[in-house]
């Protein structure tokens, strides 16, 4: 039996990935969305997360650096993916995100993005279904709101 995985489209053509891949991005994002996820261990949503955030940008200028070095697109996102997962989260980057120290860049921002999303997911939620209080607390800053924003938390 053989199973497909669908594959989450953007949900921010504007920005990320997809804005900075212009016209390479309907081609790229899936190959980049499969080669993410088959590298990092992570599902395609938490994937789609990073993406769509500024790291995704990042990530595609890497890309983009790739074919204007004469790659192919698969093999320039290939490689911009091995670069990502070569490095490693270092003791800045960990506390000033709260991903472990050591972990693979890549593996570490796409986790990151998908807890960024989940928790303003909730955070929308709990404004519509719950009291005021319980999103604003001005003693807790903002921190991880500022990171893995995408267009549809924004809105």
């Amino acid at each position: 039996m053989t199973t497909t995985k669908q594959i989450p489209t953007t949900q921010n053509e504007a920005w990320g990935f997809w804005g900075t891949m212009n016209n390479d991005a309907q081609a790229a994002w899936p190959i980049a969305m499969t080669t993410i996820s088959d590298a990092t261990c992570q599902p395609l949503d938490s994937v789609r997360a990073f993406l769509d955030s500024r790291h995704g940008r990042h990530f595609a200028d890497d890309v983009l650096n790739g074919l204007h070095a004469g790659l192919n697109l698969q093999d320039a996102i290939h490689a911009a993916t091995q670069r990502w997962m070569g490095w490693t989260i270092g003791r800045l980057t960990s506390k000033q995100h709260g991903i472990p120290k050591g972990l693979p860049y890549l593996t570490g921002f796409v986790i990151h993005c998908e807890i960024v999303e989940e928790a303003l997911a909730d955070r929308h939620h709990r404004f519509h279904f719950g009291p005021l209080w319980a999103i604003i607390d001005p003693f807790k800053g903002g921190s991880y709101g500022h990171q893995c924003q995408t267009a549809r938390s924004l809105g």
